[in-house]
């Protein structure tokens, strides 16, 4: 799968989020197992990599608690940021941490928000 070159400022954060998104819904539509993601010649900062990589791990949410596991059900199981010069991994290491640390806590939030009203009861 291919898709077109994103139209946004390389500056823009939440627009590195949304490309992540995008691409994790493509890869699930075309039922893929791992999506490598060419990111260019010239990598981008750390920061923007990072906020693509939180916006595919967000899109991967679903809340099947209650459901029968489907059988022939396919997940995304890895991305992988193909680049010309990427940066060392000591420099993005602490901020993979941090999306693996928010992507956690908005999976919990989004749990709660999702169970039953008998389920989320203040104490």
């Amino acid at each position: 799968m291919k898709l077109q070159p994103a139209r946004f400022s390389v500056g823009d954060v939440t627009a590195w989020r949304r490309a992540g998104a995008r691409i994790r819904r493509e890869a699930e539509r075309e039922r893929a197992r791992r999506v490598a993601v060419y990111v260019g010649k010239v990598t981008p900062e750390p920061d923007r990599l990072a906020a693509l990589v939180e916006g595919f791990q967000l899109a991967g949410y679903r809340f099947d608690r209650y459901r029968k596991a489907e059988p022939n059900a396919r997940r995304v199981e890895a991305l992988a940021l193909v680049g010309e010069a990427m940066p060392r991994a000591a420099e993005f290491r602490p901020l993979l941490d941090g999306v693996a640390a928010v992507v956690t806590q908005v999976f919990h939030a989004r749990d709660l928000v999702n169970e039953p009203p008998s389920t989320g009861t203040p104490t």
